[in-house]
């Protein structure tokens, strides 16, 4: 995953029942995002609530949570400390269900990534004309 794009959104975030709320409020403030708004947004929601409640991290090490926008798409990335043994979003738990299921129906990519610390990043498309969902 890489690209030329501009980062949007760059936030660090505590560990607590928050989190996922604090991530919303700072995406609905971005600008030139379009109308995958909402979807982007459920995203960065589940995957911060993923790495809160299933991480394993200390409650003071914060998640990281950027966005990049490029011409195509958008780029959510989640940072936190998980080690390697557990892979995220595979876990069987409701919220990692759920993120799962989501990840799989909005994002046209998604990864993970460890460097020491663990990034699980979704792309979304940034098709010119929105979806026709009458139907």
């Amino acid at each position: 995953m890489g690209g030329a794009g501009s980062t949007v959104l760059s936030l660090r975030i505590g560990r607590d029942d928050t989190a996922p709320a604090e991530v919303r409020a700072a995406m609905r403030e971005l600008e030139n995002i379009g109308w995958i708004l909402g979807d982007a947004m459920l995203l960065a929601s589940e995957l911060v609530t993923d790495s809160v409640l299933h991480s394993g991290c200390p409650q003071d090490d914060p998640i990281e949570v950027d966005v990049t926008l490029e011409e195509d798409h958008l780029t959510i990335a989640v940072t936190d400390c998980a080690g390697a043994e557990r892979h995220p979003l595979r876990d069987e738990s409701p919220p990692s269900r759920m993120a799962l299921a989501l990840v799989r129906m909005l994002a046209r990519r998604w990864g993970v990534e460890r460097r020491g610390r663990r990034r699980v990043w979704v792309e979304l498309a940034r098709p010119a004309v929105p979806p026709d969902r009458s139907s």
